[in-house]
């Protein structure tokens, strides 16, 4: 028993450990058992730490698989919900396309009733015309043969009067009397028949034709408010539209001239800016940007598409001219400068007023006679300083002249 229990605890020990500690730690007992039975305590330190650090190693792939296996759920549950919300989104697409379609077979089976009505309706008339031809056509029939009959009758009558002259003229005369007589109530009797039935059918067909008459005046009128409807909708769309219109071509309008406005202001600035750049190859596009941004409110990309409309713009114009990678301000001819001051001086001399005409030749004179005299003066220094007699000659010249 003892050495059963000693064998199952060794057992148990060898099972904890992983095959690799064990070969490990069997290895150096042997070599100790070999050697010396005494054990070194430098060894104990070293598996403790490898222990430790191997309990370090399986923490840190636990937790690395603990976080793959959250991601993985959430990947997964994200997945599920965006397939829902595809599913959601199809089940609506397809109860949306029922119902429309269920709308169109309702509308043309309503047009189908309608349809099937106007055609039974047609066909009931059109029967009843018919009825009525033919009860027309039997009772002129029943009326020609009643009338063949009385005819007949009559000539009979006539024969057998002929017969029976011979017979008492009373009873021929009474027989005559009745007969006419009944006649006369059997005519009366189907002429009021006829008459009823007559006041009857154009009673029937007067207020067919009446009912007629209002559904088509309703007809009429229900297409009146239909096409009186349409035609408001449509005057009204279309001064929607025209509304738009103006109101489009305003606010472009007003867009052109703030960026004509826009444009001027920055072409100036452009030119300042290559000017004060200062170099002989003109200045590059990033330095007119900022040179622009820093002298204006623009900024982003709607101040990167100004810049690059009004470099254009300078190009074509021939403001400016590209150097390399710059642009530079194109010169002026020395004969277009002289036309240019030429106008100028001509537009403010035609601006000024007639009065002060006289005046300006005044003072023009006054600054001639100046001039003049300073000249003089400045001859008869020199002529003193050189000798006295050329002086006193000079003098005499000039007092001649004066003179004259």
């Amino acid at each position: 028993m003892p050495g059963s229990k000693s064998r199952s605890r060794s057992r148990s020990k060898s099972r904890s450990k992983s095959p690799a500690t064990a070969a490990k730690a069997a290895s150096p007992k042997r070599k100790s058992n070999s050697r010396s039975k005494s054990p070194k305590p430098a060894s104990k330190t070293r598996k403790r730490s490898r222990s430790r650090s191997k309990s370090a190693k399986r923490s840190k792939r636990r937790r690395s698989a603990s976080k793959k296996r959250s991601k993985s759920r959430k990947r997964s549950a994200s997945k599920k919900r965006s397939k829902s919300k595809k599913r959601s989104a199809s089940k609506k697409r397809s109860k949306s396309r029922r119902r429309r379609s269920k709308s169109k077979k309702r509308s043309k089976s309503k047009k189908r009733s309608a349809s099937k009505k106007r055609s039974k309706s047609r066909k009931r008339s059109a029967s009843k015309k018919r009825s009525r031809s033919k009860k027309r056509s039997a009772s002129k029939k029943r009326s020609k043969s009643k009338k063949r009959s009385a005819s007949k009758k009559r000539s009979k009558s006539g024969r057998r009067r002929s017969k029976s002259k011979k017979r008492s003229g009373s009873k021929k005369r009474s027989k005559s009397k009745k007969r006419s007589a009944s006649k006369k109530r059997s005519k009366s009797r189907r002429r009021r028949s006829k008459s009823k039935k007559r006041s009857a059918s154009k009673k029937r067909s007067k207020s067919r034709r009446r009912r007629s008459k209002t559904k088509k005046a309703s007809k009429k009128r229900s297409k009146s408010k239909k096409r009186s409807g349409s035609k408001k909708r449509k005057s009204r769309s279309r001064r929607r539209k025209s509304q738009k219109r103006s109101k489009s071509g305003k606010r472009r309008s007003r867009s052109r001239r703030r960026r004509t406005g826009k444009v001027g202001a920055v072409m100036k600035m452009v030119a300042h800016a290559i000017a004060a750049n200062g170099t002989k190859k003109g200045a590059s596009p990033q330095a007119i940007r900022k040179y622009v941004a820093a002298h204006s409110k623009l900024t982003g990309g709607f101040l990167n598409f100004v810049v690059r409309r009004v470099i254009a713009a300078g190009v074509k114009n021939g403001m400016l001219t590209k150097s390399g990678s710059g642009f530079k301000l194109k010169k002026a001819t020395k004969g277009k400068r002289r036309a240019r001051k030429a106008s100028k001086r001509g537009a403010r001399r035609r601006k000024a007023p007639k009065k002060a005409g006289k005046k300006a030749k005044k003072t023009v004179k006054k600054a001639k006679k100046t001039k003049k005299a300073k000249k003089a003066r400045k001859s008869r220094r020199r002529v003193r300083r050189a000798s006295p007699k050329a002086a006193r000659k000079s003098m005499r010249r000039a007092s001649r002249r004066r003179h004259h």
